[in-house]
């Protein structure tokens, strides 16, 4: 069961199902109803409510350059499976930021998930399987990912060690004098991932990059050497330790005076905003990118 379950999760067709079915469950009023339940935290209900009020339906981030035209690109963009309905609009933020940088973007619609969820939940010929399609729908190509536990997991294939985690590559390229970030004189904080420190030992990635954004004020997350609870699939399997991790984290933002945390981690993204949610926080879970991508000044051919 457990094995058939990850296959639905990390699968296409199971990111959409599940995006579609929480789309439905909070259009009927579900959503409301199990909030006035409030079933209790490190319930099996309360974690997958929780998951579900945020899932929406992947949007479709094409291959282009600038001006909008399709190409062909050696640049290729790792999506990942939970992430399409997690962050829907990621892959069309980085799509944007590289193509006002004069990198033209690949986003292979053949791609599978990478595997963490597996060899984490046990199923390691699974995750080599995985390992193996990617590895061929990924050939020729210098692969960037959003994920950064997308990243530490291909990173460590052997045919899949192009990988290079997104902010690390845009902090090392030189931008065209057009490519100007709007000021932002607000506070950010960043929570740092397991997978992103302690795995890619790059925690600095996240910081580096949003600097660029003029009169930024960006503060890590207190406690960023322990893990936030998400853990992969650990805040749906394990519920009552992931809200426990949780929660010092939740505390720390109640006193940050920030409405924007960014991580660069998928079930981290879902579970910190989550945590936000249940504790009346006004906070905005984001990855850096989609920051860079917010702040990014309209050009006259946009």
């Amino acid at each position: 069961m457990k094995w058939a379950w990850l296959q639905s999760l990390s699968s296409n067709w199971g990111t959409s199902a599940a995006a579609w079915a929480s789309k439905i469950y909070r259009s009927v009023g579900l959503g409301h109803l199990v909030d006035w339940m409030a079933p209790p935290p490190g319930s099996r209900l309360r974690a997958y409510h929780r998951v579900a009020l945020q899932l929406d339906r992947p949007r479709e981030a094409r291959a282009t350059a600038p001006g909008n035209k399709e190409v062909e690109s050696d640049l290729a963009l790792f999506v990942g499976c939970v992430a399409q309905a997690a962050q829907p609009g990621l892959a069309t933020a980085v799509r944007r930021v590289l193509g006002r940088l004069g990198y033209p973007l690949q986003v292979p619609g053949n791609q599978r998930c990478c595997g963490a969820m597996h060899r984490h939940g046990g199923f390691p010929d699974d995750a080599e399987k995985l390992a193996a399609h990617n590895a061929t729908v990924f050939a020729d190509h210098r692969i960037l990912a959003t994920a950064s536990a997308c990243a530490a997991e291909l990173s460590a294939q052997q045919d899949l060690d192009r990988i290079e985690e997104i902010c690390r590559f845009l902090t090392g390229l030189d931008w065209p004098q057009d490519a100007q970030l709007r000021p932002l004189p607000d506070r950010v904080a960043v929570h740092e991932p397991c997978s992103h420190r302690n795995i890619l030992r790059d925690g600095n990635a996240a910081y580096d990059l949003l600097r660029r954004i003029p009169d930024i004020e960006v503060v890590a997350l207190e406690d960023n050497a322990f893990c936030c609870g998400a853990a992969g699939t650990y805040l749906l399997e394990n519920p009552t330790l992931s809200a426990t991790l949780l929660a010092p984290k939740i505390e720390h933002l109640k006193g940050l005076n920030t409405k924007i945390l960014v991580t660069t981690n998928t079930g981290c993204s879902l579970h910190l905003a989550a945590g936000a949610r249940e504790a009346g926080l006004e906070l905005e879970v984001l990855h850096p990118v989609e920051l860079i991508e917010r702040q990014l000044m309209e050009t006259a051919a946009e």
